[in-house]
């Protein structure tokens, strides 16, 4: 406020509310904040001084009551600050749960943006922190808008506070609170969006004239409504590089920029954004017309602000200047919405304006994308809501519409998981305006009623709102017509996307050519130049990827705003076809096109709308298309299109051959499990999980149920996995009955399985029997069956709250089982409110009497869990029996329950009961009560409630005392403060020294709280406390209440305690001043302990001096500096080192020269520690410090006799840097480095690392490699680490020839790195001179050096591949040590393949007989890298022997090298054995092998050489082993190798891969056709015969599996 003395803050308030006003105006007063208070400030008329107070405020807080809003004066104060624009803080005075201000009465609507400062509650303690919440509002607002605001970003600010209401876009006349509505939209770099649809667009123009689309166009696409990461609004400048703040935020229309632009700007009128702008100006470019800026004189920002909004005020030249003050020092953020509906018609007289703002001036500009050739270096696009933000909004909607719907927040989790469980549906709520559309249809009462709701009902009402909205604009009212009716009026619209959307499909197009729009425009008659409303329908987007962008329409490019809704028009095109004279092209379409999942989504749409009236017509004729030729001949693929298209028709009655088809979707149950494959059913499961009416068919669950009655455990596991995955919710009885008598077979493997089944269903179909069974499953002898039958009725929750089940529960509560007893229990209290009836409180209260201790602790736990419920007299009653029982944890789970009942137990019963308990009782019971009375609270607190928990604070129990300290915590953390602190200080003058004690370490933990002037002044007394410990709990407690103990009393008792006789205690008095001094350096604390640094007694001075160390760096005035420099001749040495320190942390601030010149001095202080602490303070002193006569006392320090000062030199001299680097300096550094301490040698390394080129002789480079010999790791660390640095400043040559002549010297360790220096130097080291020194090293005594000398040459590069190095290496692999041996085969794999010559082969196969297998292993990995075909025999042989004979390491080393090889391994001999190591029994060899023989599989050219019991071994491999799933292999090459070997051994593994794979096959005239996800792949056969033979492999399969299910069943 000191910055605008003029401008002053006025309390506006009733005077009903004067005596809590007067208080927060002196305390306001007292902060120097200039205040207009009419009791003191009142003059003349009482309007017009009213008037005036308000039209001078900076800040006007209102005190809100009910009679404030009541009083017509008060409301004219708060009406006047807002038109004048004013700063308001709302200051709540009242409570808000009993009273808010309503926005009926007009002062709700002023404020209710508002963040409130609280004083309801105005006790001592909080209202100091509510008014000092508020002196930091006054300042932050007053620092943002008193001295640069103007009136202009006043007035600004209260209309984007006022519009703090988002509304609905699907029915604008609901609003809801912006912060209460707005979830975040993704923001991504635009970069990454546009590479996304560029990659889109492109992969569509590569395909333009292929029928069929890759995986990869829909993957891409999908990925635009994909996984986002959200960029958080406040960052989005981060990314500009230049002074002037600018960012282009593009986004597609619907995405919500425009909310984005509201959100931001009323989020800075809050103050909780961007607080460097004075003003944040938001211009919608769309308005700026030629209309309204036709004529006048060209347009300065302020006239541009001046029209957008206030065309009808004045403003005097002071507030035009204000604005313009704060515009040229860029303080204004301006917001431009909307440049692409702008770009192409700007205004003649704003465009300079507009240009200057965009050029100059900080902003953001909003654009759809595409639309602008701007340059902008932050780009950020707004994609939509990431998955959480679906969530997150969904629950805020039902949330918001609670009062219209019953249920809300089970619609709106029923929704959530009906959008996660459809992938379609799931990536069109990304969309905000699609989401909010999907949230209003399901909460709407047709959707509500409904009992199932499909994916292509949801589309169908999208559809209809989508027409209601554009009828609408067309002035066309539509609230009164049929669905029909509406259909009808928008039949050409409708017309023209069905036929643009089958089109696209046909032609496998995403992003929609201009030539697909002119076809669809001329086969539909529908123009767009006539009817460019088309494009405002809401389902296409424009892609317009000219730079300039392009207003013709018939040039752009366009897409559906997700796939989806393509899908679905397409779909509806597709049945009226169907019901045209074109029926055969329909026909066509679905017969070449079924088995493409590229095309799902089509039928399966189609399928749903063939339940509408006017196309059950096409329903016999498009199912029987989909059961004609060709069908698919594996079979998979085929009853998965009939899942989901059947599910589509949700249970309707008009399709009669429903059941047949169910029949057939148990028929291949049947088959899935005979393949006891996981991953075939998972196929099925893919579609089946995606379903929402058929998993509740009664012909599926009967076939579920058979399934387990067979009684065959494999099979039964596989159905038990199929059920807990099926979204099952209403199962039939008898399936219930069958797994609930599986409860109790004798197998607990098949109760855990039907445990886990059943828990997929509870609460779908909670019938009495399974509950029955569930209550008998808690006595079951097996852990696993009671915790899933507890779990499960946990989930059923209400619905399981039979009799029969809590009284098992009950009885659960003794199982000798901990968790199970914490599981029941939490069931319990799960099953809700029935759980409270009086039968089952009943129960529990018995149990409070059973001989079981475990019984009657767990029916206590129950009993607090049911909390307020529970609270009756007579359990009220029984539970303070249970206090006394026998077994001490009865009676704390009685005390624990009781303090869990809320008010009902605050009577003196319990309380006295509770005191009785905590004084008398067990020590478990003592626990128990104390942690009940503080849970019960302020209502409980009595003079002898505290007595007794400051009593049991003396107790030796530990855990006792911190309980008892919780809880009257707990209560001065309510109202009780004033009880609860009176008591402590008469405790603190009890004759015991143990309550005294506890007193005092219940006031330090409540800290501030109690920091009232009586517990100050009683604190102090203590400090005189005849028991030390007193005394030091008293120091602690005062050091907890920071700065409000800063007067002259408390310090001066402080510093007389740093002369107490006890260490503890002075400790104890120091640690406080540091605490104190943490949050308040007030002259008051400051000067005492200057004063304290010349006391007599060297303990004073000794902690006065540490305290102030602590404070330094926020004390370095004069004052402390002169202190500290007396410190330093002080007769102690700790006062003596704290001085150092002190100084040290001041740093640069610090630094005089006669703080220098003490500081040289104490480097010859007889004390070390002081010798040591002072190089450290002037190291930290920077430049200052870096004189000669300070570098010439560090050096003399190096010869010091303690090895810590003569560190602390080294470390100085390092901090100084360059500035050290004089001879003398550097000598001693090197003189260092042979010190007998590693400490000192290793700092004296760092130091010389610090310095410059200059200083990098060869002395300091010589002397640093002495030091790799060095037998400390540290010191040879920090060596290592010097010369990388030092080498990087001298000439690659030098460094070079240092680590050569270090390569020849005698330490072992210095050879090994100066091996590892030249490798991290590259090819830059690879000199002939190098080279030849390696070669050398080669031949070196110490192993590692030559294992070392290797690797450095594979890292010098391809210019090492001469035959002098692969001699060298060649030698090398007869090394004596295996480590070396295989370093050099690993180099010689890494050479240029000109290296693999016959010699060096030669030399690699001898070494694939090396004794030591690792050397083995690098061998083989060489050659294999080498490529040397004429080795692969051997190569191939060692890894075989190695599967056979080696260890797991070696057998998991020799898989993954076969893999690698994969086509040359693809032997019968290597296959053979692969196999039998799929069956190895470690895990890792098994895992390496399955990728080995599935790589193998992949290699069509020497898979076609195995003979047919190789193929046949393959096959059962294949069969038997879950983990070779063969997702790598192509689907076609398996049937291409059958095809060009005709080897009948080749065609079960086909027919299996084929079924393995989820892939389709059918047969064409001369070909088949194979489908896998989106990708389609055509084979030809040389001959009828082959491929007959093929077909009818395929049609035997599925009769072989079926047999296999028989099997099964009856073995």
């Amino acid at each position: 406020m000191t910055s605008n003395e003029e401008k002053h803050v006025m309390l506006s308030y009733n005077h009903a509310s004067k005596a809590i006003v007067k208080a927060i105006y002196n305390y306001l007063t007292a902060e120097n904040i200039p205040v207009w208070f009419d009791e003191r400030d009142m003059r003349g008329n009482l309007y017009d001084s009213m008037a005036k107070a308000i039209y001078d405020a900076s800040v006007v807080c209102c005190f809100l009551t009910p009679d404030y809003e009541d009083s017509r004066n008060c409301k004219l104060e708060l009406e006047h600050a807002q038109t004048l624009g004013k700063r308001i803080i709302p200051c709540m005075l009242t409570n808000r749960k009993v009273w808010k201000p309503s926005k009926e009465k007009g002062v709700g609507i002023i404020v209710g943006s508002i963040i409130a400062v609280d004083f309801s509650d105005f006790s001592e303690t909080n209202a100091a922190t509510k008014i000092k919440e508020l002196i930091d509002r006054i300042k932050q607002e007053s620092s943002i808008h008193s001295a640069q605001s103007c009136k202009v970003s006043e007035l600004i600010r209260q209309i984007y506070l006022r519009e703090n209401r988002l509304k609905r876009m699907v029915n604008e006349g609901k609003s809801f609170p912006i912060e209460e509505s707005y979830v975040n939209l993704s923001m991504v770099e635009s970069k990454e969006q546009q590479e996304k649809e560029k990659k889109l667009k492109q992969q569509d123009d590569e395909n333009c004239d292929v029928k069929q689309h890759t995986g990869n166009i829909i993957s891409t696409y999908e990925e635009i409504y994909g996984t986002k990461t959200s960029i958080d609004v406040a960052n989005i400048f981060d990314k500009c590089k230049d002074q002037i703040k600018n960012v282009l935020v593009l986004g597609r229309a619907g995405i919500g920029k425009s909310t984005f632009c509201q959100y931001i700007t009323y989020r800075w009128a809050k103050g909780d954004l961007w607080p460097q702008y004075n003003l944040i100006v938001l211009i919608r470019l769309r308005k700026l017309t030629n209309t309204c800026y036709a004529s006048g004189d060209n347009y300065s920002p302020f006239d541009l602000v001046k029209k957008e909004y206030f065309p009808f005020r004045d403003f005097s030249n002071d507030e035009r200047q204000q604005f313009e003050e704060q515009f040229n020092n860029g303080k204004v953020l301006w917001i431009l919405d909307g440049y692409d509906e702008f770009v192409n018609n700007i205004p003649e007289k704003i465009t300079d304006v507009f240009n200057y703002i965009r050029t100059t001036q900080h902003h953001i500009l909003t654009s759809r994308p595409y639309a602008i050739a701007l340059s902008y270096d932050a780009k950020m696009e707004i994609t939509g809501f990431t998955n959480d933000n679906i969530e997150k909004y969904t629950e805020q909607f039902f949330a918001q519409i609670k009062d219209e719907i019953p249920n809300a927040s089970f619609e709106s989790m029923k929704l959530l998981n009906f959008l996660k469980s459809n992938a379609s549906i799931w990536g069109v709520a990304h969309i905000p305006v699609n989401l909010e559309l999907i949230c209003t249809l399901w909460g709407d009462k047709y959707c509500s009623t409904k009992k199932t709701l499909t994916l292509t009902m949801l589309y169908e009402n999208i559809t209809e709102w989508l027409c209601q909205r554009h009828l609408t604009r067309q002035n066309i009212d539509c609230k009164t017509k049929r669905k029909k009716q509406i259909y009808s009026l928008c039949n050409k619209e409708l017309h023209f996307f069905e036929t643009l959307a089958f089109n696209a499909m046909e032609h496998s197009d995403i992003i929609l050519p201009p030539t697909l729009l002119e076809k669809t425009e001329n086969e539909t008659q529908c123009f767009l130049d006539d009817h460019p409303q088309l494009l405002e329908f809401g389902v296409l987007k424009s892609y317009d990827d000219k730079p300039t962008g392009t207003h013709n329409l018939e040039e752009q490019h366009y897409y559906f705003i997700h796939l989806s809704f393509q899908e679905y028009f397409a779909a509806r095109h597709l049945l009226q076809l169907l019901k045209s004279s074109e029926k055969q092209k329909a026909i066509n379409f679905i017969n070449n096109q079924k088995y493409n999942r590229r095309f799902l989504y089509v039928f399966i749409f189609a399928s749903g709308l063939l339940t509408q009236s006017e196309n059950q017509v096409c329903m016999d004729v498009f199912w029987a298309t989909i059961q004609s030729e060709p069908v698919d001949l594996v079979g998979l693929m085929h009853i998965k299109l009939v899942i989901e298209c059947l599910d589509e028709l949700a249970g309707q009655t008009v399709f009669r051959q429903s059941a047949v088809y169910m029949k057939s979707l148990c028929h291949w149950l049947d088959i899935c499990i005979s393949t006891k494959s996981t991953t075939i059913i998972n196929y099925l499961l893919e579609s089946l999980t995606r379903t929402n009416s058929i998993c509740n068919n009664s012909i599926l669950q009967d076939k579920l149920f058979q399934l387990i009655d067979l009684q065959k455990s494999q099979t039964e596991r596989l159905t038990y996995y199929i059920l807990s995955r099926l979204p099952i919710t209403e199962p039939i009885p008898k399936l219930i009955s069958k797994l609930t008598d599986r409860l109790q077979d004798e197998d607990s493997n098949a109760r855990r399985f039907a445990c886990g089944a059943l828990a997929n269903m509870a609460g779908k179909g909670a019938q009495h029997e399974l509950i029955s069974t569930l209550s008998n499953a808690l006595r079951d002898g097996d852990w696993d069956v009671r915790i899933k039958a507890c779990n499960l009725l946990a989930n059923m929750g209400e619905k399981a709250a039979t009799k029969e089940a809590i009284s098992s529960l009950v009885n659960a509560l003794q199982d000798g089982d901990s968790i199970i007893r914490r599981r029941s229990s939490e069931t319990l209290v799960k099953m809700g409110k029935n759980i409270g009836t009086n039968d089952v409180i009943s129960a529990l209260m018995n149990a409070l009497h059973h001989k079981s201790s475990s019984i009657k602790i767990g029916a206590a736990e129950v009993l607090g869990n049911i909390g307020e419920k529970a609270a009756t007299s007579e359990v009220i009653s029984a539970l303070i029996n249970a206090l006394g029982d026998e077994y001490p944890y009865v009676g704390q789970s009685a005390c624990f329950a009781l303090g869990k009942m809320g008010e009902k137990a605050t009577t003196k019963e319990v309380t006295s009961a509770l005191i009785d308990a905590l004084r008398n009782g067990h020590l478990s019971i003592k626990i128990g009560a104390s942690e009940a009375l503080g849970n019960l609270g302020e209502k409980v607190v009595n003079n002898e409630m505290i007595s007794a928990l400051i009593n049991a604070l003396q107790h030796k129990e530990s855990n006792l005392r911190t309980r008892v300290f919780e809880a009257l915590l707990k209560i001065s953390e309510k109202s009780a403060t004033n009880e609860v602190i009176c008591a402590l200080i008469n405790a603190l003058q009890s004759e015991d020294s143990n309550i005294r004690r506890s007193a005092c370490f219940t006031l330090e933990k409540m800290g501030e709280k109690a920091a009232t002037n009586d517990v100050i002044s009683a604190l102090v007394n203590a400090l005189s406390d005849v028991d030390s410990n007193v005394r030091q709990l008293a120091c602690s407690s005062l050091g907890n209440m920071g700065e409000k103990v800063v007067n002259d009393e408390v310090i001066s008792a402080l510093i007389n305690t740093l002369r107490d006789i006890d260490c503890d205690v002075r400790t104890g008095a120091y640690k406080a001043f540091v605490k104190i001094g943490e949050k308040s350096t007030a002259n008051e604390m400051i000067f005492p302990l200057i004063n304290a640094l010349r006391d007599d007694n060297a303990n004073v001075r000794r902690y006065a001096c540490s305290a102030l160390e602590n404070m330094a760096e926020k004390v370095a005035t004069n004052e402390v500096i002169c202190a500290f420099i007396d410190a330093l001749r002080d007769k102690d040495s700790s006062v003596r080192r704290s001085a150092c320190s002190a100084l040290g942390k001041m740093g640069e601030k610090a630094a005089t020269n006669e703080v220098i010149s003490a500081l040289i001095s104490a480097l010859r202080d007889v004390d070390s520690d002081v010798r040591a602490e002072a190089c450290s303070a002037l190291g930290k002193m920077g430049k200052k410090a870096a004189t000669n006569e300070v570098m010439s006392a560090l050096v003399n320090v190096l010869h010091d006799d303690d090895p810590s000062a003569r560190a602390r030199a080294c470390d100085s001299i390092g901090n100084m840097g360059t500035k050290a680097a004089t001879n003398e300096v550097i000598s001693a550094l090197i003189t260092a480095l042979k010190d007998d301490d590693s400490n000192v040698k290793a700092r004296a390394s760092e130091a010389l690392a610090n310095m410059d080129e200059n200083a990098v002789t060869n002395e300091v480079i010589s002397a640093v490699i002495s030091a790799l010999g060095d037998k400390n790791s540290k010191v040879k660390q920090s060596a290592y680490s010097t010369l990388e640095k030092i080498c990087g400043k001298v000439a690659t040559g030098v460094a070079i020839s240092t680590f050569i002549n270090a390569l020849q010297g005698e330490d072992s360790n210095v050879r090994v790195s100066a091996c590892h220096l030249l490798n991290k130097m590259g090819e830059k080291a690879a000199t002939n001179e190098a080279i030849s020194a390696v070669i050398n090293a080669l031949q070196d005594k110490d192993s590692r050096v030559r294992a070392a000398a290797c690797y450095l040459l594979e890292r010098m590069g391809n210019k090492l591949a001469t035959n002098e190095v692969i001699f060298a290496l060649i030698n090398t692999l007869r090394d004596d040590d295996s480590s070396v041996r295989a370093a050099a085969s690993e180099v010689l794999g890494y050479m240029p393949e000109n290296v693999a010559t016959n010699e060096v082969i030669s030399a690699l196969i001898n070494t694939l007989r090396d004794k030591d297998s690792s050397v083995r292993r690098s061998t083989c990995y060489a050659l294999v890298r080498m490529n040397a075909k004429s080795a692969m025999d051997e190569v191939i042989s060692t890894l075989i022997d190695a599967l056979r004979d080696g260890d797991s390491n070696d057998r998991g080393s020799a898989c993954g090298l076969l893999r690698r090889m994969s086509e040359t391994a693809a032997t019968n001999r290597v296959i053979s054995t692969l196999i039998n190591a799929v069956r190895d029994e470690n895990w890792d060899v098994r895992r390496e092998a399955c990728e080995a023989v599935q790589n193998i599989i992949c290699c069509n050219r020497t898979m076609k050489e195995l003979d047919s019991e190789t193929i046949r071994e393959l096959t059962i491999c294949v069969r038997e082993c879950a983990d070779i799933q063969l997702e790598n292999v192509s689907p076609d090459q398996l049937m291409k190798t059958y095809v060009e070997t005709e080897n009948d051994a080749w065609l079960p593994l086909v027919m299996f891969a084929a079924l393995l794979q989820g892939v389709a096959v059918i047969a064409l005239d001369n070909k088949i056709r194979i489908y896998r996800g989106n990708d389609v792949m055509d084979l030809c056969f040389p001959h009828q015969q082959l491929m007959h033979k093929f077909i009818d492999a395929f049609t035997n399969q599925a009769m072989e599996l079926q047999e296999n299910y028989s099997v099964l069943c009856e073995t």
